[in-house]
């Protein structure tokens, strides 16, 4: 998507500063991003006219916009209507979806039929704008939202064609009662009426679908002929009770992704609903009662004409005038301007999502902590419309296990749990390998995680879905492109599991050495115990800084990360070498003219976790031991890497270190790593690039709190690093005790 052109849109003065009387207008920060401009509420009109720059705005052709029109008009001001665009949304605004489009007007609105529009004014002249670059990209981004199933709201889960319909039927639109676009497209309930009538009509031997809309499945409104428990009067259920009856007449209010309908349907009916102009992009025969914006153009079969459309159109240049030039779009993962392939990847990264994952009618997650509630839905609604919690691990009744799913945290609950007949799958999450910035004991949620249904990765005496992937998985070569240039992401942003926001390694002018001195040790490591190592280490250079040490000036230079002791992947993930004093010992042991760097846990150095070693054990061992530098500029300082399970082992690996594992982390035993114990059910030899694309694009889910939806790994690391140097500059003059609490409520805040 990177390198996509701009299209020119319909101009848009930049100087204008815009207003509204409508408070919850301004609000809308979704508007503000894709117009880069902030929309002012004034307590009333005659301020604007102080402002020689003003513009009113307002949304459509509501009636709560005609004050600011007729101000405008009587004081020859601009008015603009606003509207969503045609492909606009992440979920659905009634259940907190994110808008990606919306267009401006200034003659109109598009939907409004009883005077031109910007739209019409464009359709009805394509040789100022129309070209074949612009028509060859309209047939790719059609091509792309048919592939998908993308439509205007695209929170429907592709359940198939739902219950009692045919391969192939006539589809029927129903539309939200009193709805602005109805009567914008000179139509009211006769229209309707007549609509319903002609479909059985002219089809007498086809089954005919009434399709309700979204509102009216999700309760929010009623419809012109379907309510939210069917049929919507008792008068069109006598009409039509035969039909009914014999199953040739259906009321349809399942949730059904409007794709899968209008890729399956024979003809569509419809008074003005935008899926009438999605019906085309499928070349789906289309039958208009209203006067649509995509009515009158020659693609469609019109029951009322619009004598101001005089131009013929093919499809893909109706679309290019409707989304190209017309609509404008935003990425809220950036906040800025994006074009119509950004916004429409931020959809595609949803269906991915969802099709990779099971399909459950409910997931009961058990014993989970309260703050782990607050985020858990955003994961899982992939895996189910429904979630529930429960303080303990039960399984539900018989008649409704099959559909339901149970989700505990790692390995801790459940342990030996394997479900019988009749009882329901069992899923394991966990953090994701690039999960925030702050820790999560310290409550900071986290942007990715993984759930599991056959194990958890960290837990090799069992099979997992990432060593399913890893052993399994066909990679292509589009998948292992894409992985090497996430490496180079993750390199050259220094992003990892955790990024504390303190890390910052202490390099040279060159940045390439971590030197040796007493900055680089802890403030509770003495001076006896620096002496106290020289046993480990070569006379001290006169050219270091400080008498510092240069690494680049010493033997073979090893990292052991340290880890929590108590954690689950040592707990099932080593064999003879649990601690963190004992992997030293035998680093030391094999390793003995070696210097070896300690670098303790993250979550043991905030004190949350067991694992901390005594100054003078590990001084015993290590040469040096670093608290304060980031985990990649450790790595980039050293030759190797020794670790029971650690992901500084991995993240080695992505840096071209050598890795021993003294356990057998989810990395090891695929010819990539110095193993000390091996897993027979792993015989496969993978490339650094297939392990990564494994690892991090196919087993984690992602999800970014710009939006609350699903992401790539890729977006969240651009998420942290700007996330990291916030968090880095708020914190920069706070003691490090307070700092913590600062930074445990500001988390804490982000949730709830």
């Amino acid at each position: 998507m990177q390198g996509v052109a701009a299209v020119p849109k319909i101009s848009l003065p930049d100087d204008l500063i815009w207003h509204t009387s409508s408070r919850k207008l301004s609000r809308q920060l979704s508007l503000q991003g894709i117009f880069q401009k902030k929309i002012q509420t004034l307590p009333r009109f005659s301020a604007v006219l102080r402002n020689k720059n003003a513009a009113i705005v307002g949304w459509g052709s509501k009636p709560n916009t005609h004050s600011g029109k007729q101000f405008a008009q009587r004081n020859n001001l601009p008015f603009y209507s606003i509207e969503d665009g045609f492909f606009g949304w992440l979920g659905h605004p009634a259940a907190k979806g994110v808008r990606l489009s919306a267009v401006f007007d200034s003659s109109g609105i598009y939907y409004d039929a009883s005077k031109p529009s910007d739209l019409e004014l464009l359709l009805n002249s394509p040789e100022s704008w129309l070209d074949f670059q612009l028509l060859s990209r309209a047939e790719k981004l059609i091509d792309r939202i048919t592939s998908y199933h993308i439509s205007k709201y695209n929170h429907d889960v592709a359940i198939g064609h739902g219950c009692g319909l045919k391969q192939s039927f006539v589809l029927v639109i129903d539309q939200t009662y009193a709805d602005m676009s109805v009567s914008g497209a000179l139509a009211n309930q006769a229209d309707f009426d007549l609509m319903l009538k002609a479909a059985l009509e002219e089809n007498p031997k086809d089954q005919v679908v009434v399709r309700a809309h979204p509102d009216v499945l999700l309760g929010k409104k009623q419809g012109w002929l379907i309510s939210a428990a069917g049929v919507k009067s008792e008068t069109l259920r006598k009409k039509y009770a035969d039909e009914i009856k014999n199953g040739r007449l259906i009321f349809s209010t399942e949730a059904i992704n409007p794709g899968i309908l209008l890729d399956q349907a024979d003809k569509v009916y419809t008074v003005s609903s935008q899926m009438g102009f999605e019906a085309l992009l499928y070349g789906t025969p289309t039958i208009c009662f209203g006067v649509p914006f995509y009515s009158g153009w020659g693609l469609t079969d019109d029951r009322k004409p619009c004598r101001r459309r005089i131009q013929k159109h093919t499809v893909a240049s109706l679309f290019a005038a409707a989304c190209l030039r017309y609509s404008r779009y935003w990425n809220p993962e950036t906040g800025q301007q994006c074009e119509m392939e950004q916004a429409l990847q931020l959809i595609v990264n949803q269906k991915t999502q969802r099709g990779r994952s099971l399909k459950f009618s409910k997931i009961i997650a058990c014993k989970c902590s309260i703050w782990r509630k607050q985020f858990l839905p955003n994961f899982v609604s992939a895996y189910a419309p429904k979630i529930s919690f429960s303080k303990k691990f039960q399984t539900p009744v018989k008649s409704e296990a099959l559909e339901q799913a149970l989700l505990v945290w790692g390995r801790r609950h459940a342990a030996d749990y394997q479900p019988e007949p009749g009882q329901p799958r069992l899923l394991r999450m966990e953090d994701g390998f690039i999960r925030s910035v702050g820790l999560g004991s310290d409550f900071k949620r986290p942007w990715s995680l993984v759930v599991d249904s056959r194990g958890i990765y960290f837990d090799p005496t069992r099979p997992s879905d990432l060593e399913h992937y890893l052993q399994n998985h066909l990679f292509s070569s589009e998948e292992e492109v894409r992985s090497g240039k996430l490496i180079e992401k993750l390199r050259a942003t220094k992003i990892s599991k955790y990024n504390d926001a303190d890390d910052g390694g202490k390099l040279d002018k060159a940045g390439n050495d971590l030197f040796i001195s007493k900055h680089s040790l802890p403030p509770w490591r003495s001076r006896s115990a620096i002496r106290h190592t020289e046993k480990y280490s070569t006379p001290v250079s006169d050219h270091s800084p400080d008498g510092a040490r240069c690494l680049s000036s010493l033997p073979l230079k090893i990292l052991v990360p340290g880890q929590v002791e108590d954690d689950a992947s040592i707990q099932y993930g080593c064999i003879d070498i649990k601690t963190n004093l004992d992997l030293l010992k035998q680093v030391r042991r094999d390793n003995p003219k070696a210097w070896i760097i300690y670098k303790p846990h993250p979550d043991v150095l905030a004190g949350n976790r067991l694992g901390k070693i005594a100054l003078q054990q590990a001084s015993e061992y290590a040469g040096q031991i670093v608290t304060d530098a980031g985990i990649y500029d450790v790595i980039d300082a050293v030759d190797q890497v020794h670790t029971m399970t650690s992901l500084a082992g991995f993240e080695a690996l992505l840096a071209g270190k050598q890795v021993h594992c003294y356990g057998i982390p989810f990395y090891a035993n695929w010819g990539l790593t110095v193993d000390r114990h091996h897993c027979d059910r792993r015989n496969r030899n993978l490339n650094l690039n297939q392990l990564v694309f494994a690892t991090l694009c196919l087993y984690p889910t992602y999800i970014h709190w710009n939006h609350g939806f699903y992401t790539t790994p890729e977006a969240v690391i651009d998420a942290l690093e700007i996330e990291k140097r916030s968090v880095k500059k708020m914190t920069r003059s706070v003691p490090q005790k307070m700092n913590r609490y600062r930074l445990k409520l500001k988390y804490l805040l982000e949730i709830f």
